[in-house]
């Protein structure tokens, strides 16, 4: 295979690199909008990854974000930015596609430990009949041989910059146990932190910006989406109390969305035991850092009513999973500072309610959850 062979999303003409962004610009060029025609690629020399998809100019880069993380990025929910030319200046995740010209390049980072760096080149202008970050063209995924045997690899054990392949066979062999193998996939994040390839954390296409009037439907089969469930939320109130929120703060979605999630990402007790996790959730328990009366009254004093409440409402769930254990689940782990500091924010809990916007959100995330079935009330 040739190095930057590739494939078209549309209609799956084959070719290279070059090649490929010759067809789409003569057989895939028309639409409403108009958008850059841009290239992402492995920022290393010899990177057999690239992609060319469109970004509509009156997107930000928020959306490019979305889309980089769910073709090739997205596995624990890690920390990402964009970056000009060869330097280490950030841009700003709200700046506009519009802001670049043909030509210009700019990086991307994903996970600032393990970190996967992308090139982003602007190739050319281009019309879409998506208001919507679109991939239009892929690599093939390059073929890797079993460290052990020789034929066709379907894992990867990568460390500190060695890597070793394995196929279905030799990585079931005994002697291969001590490798934590992650699959082969067509990415340059492979084989890096827990990435399988597979999205991860709801990304799903496409990427565009919310528009709450649009109609949205959700498959309650699908994974959580906190975006789509508020724009569904949107819709079926005809947008009021969702703009209300919207309106408590400049980042009134982003502490809904955190608030929702943390109160609906915690497992119940008995879906801990069905998954054998109680061990594990025990261990991060023992770790919570705890919080003093002292510290406590500095975030009231700070106002950061919105975190104290989240924070509240989560360590109501732990207590709540740790009291139903039985004694051979709890033993040999200490819990007295977690059960301290929940007294310490209970004592307090009159001051939470000073929170002028927390009875909105509370209401909404009520609300949200009614739409999945949920009876619960939230208490904020």
């Amino acid at each position: 295979m040739a190095k930057y062979e590739g494939y078209c999303s549309n209609c799956n003409f084959e070719a290279g690199r070059t090649a490929i962004k010759n067809h789409i610009m003569k057989e895939h060029n028309e639409g409403q909008y108009v958008c850059y025609l841009m290239r992402a690629e492995g920022d290393w020399k010899g990177s057999p990854y690239w992609l060319l998809f469109s970004a509509p100019k009156e997107l930000s880069l928020d959306q490019v974000d979305d889309f980089l993380r769910y073709e090739w990025c997205e596995c624990c929910g890690h920390m990402s930015s964009f970056y000009s030319g060869r330097g280490h200046d950030e841009i700003e995740m709200d700046m506009h596609v519009a802001s670049f010209i043909v030509g210009d390049t700019f990086r991307y980072e994903y996970d600032f430990g393990s970190t996967t760096r992308i090139k982003l080149t602007v190739v050319d202008e281009i019309l879409s009949e998506e208001k919507a970050v679109m991939l239009l063209a892929k690599n093939e995924i390059p073929e890797h041989k079993c460290t052990f045997c020789g034929d066709e690899a379907d894992h990867i054990y990568f460390d500190w910059q060695v890597e070793t392949y394995a196929c279905d066979q030799c990585s079931e062999k005994e002697e291969n146990e001590e490798f934590d193998w992650l699959p082969v996939v067509n990415s340059p994040r492979m084989g890096i932190c827990g990435y399988t390839g597979e999205g991860g954390f709801n990304l799903k296409p496409p990427f565009r910006d919310v528009d709450l009037k649009s109609p949205f439907s959700i498959d309650e089969d699908d994974d959580f989406d906190v975006g789509g469930i508020f724009r569904k939320f949107a819709e079926l109130t005809g947008g009021d109390l969702a703009n209300d929120l919207l309106g408590l703060s400049e980042e009134g979605f982003l502490d809904f969305q955190n608030e929702l999630l943390d109160y609906v990402g915690l497992p119940s007790l008995e879906e801990l035991r069905e998954d054998g996790d109680v061990n594990e959730f025990l261990v991060e328990c023992e770790e919570m850092k705890p919080m003093s009366e002292a510290q406590l009254m500095q975030f009231i004093e700070d106002g950061d009513f919105y975190d104290l409440n989240a924070y509240a409402k989560h360590l109501e769930d732990v207590i709540e999973i740790l009291n139903g254990l039985t004694p051979e689940e709890a033993e040999g782990f200490d819990f007295s500072e977690i059960y301290a500091t929940h007294e310490v924010v209970q004592k307090n809990a009159h001051l939470f309610a000073k929170d002028d916007g927390l009875s909105k959100r509370s209401e909404l995330v009520s609300k949200v959850l009614q739409l999945f079935g949920g009876d619960e009330d939230f208490d904020g």
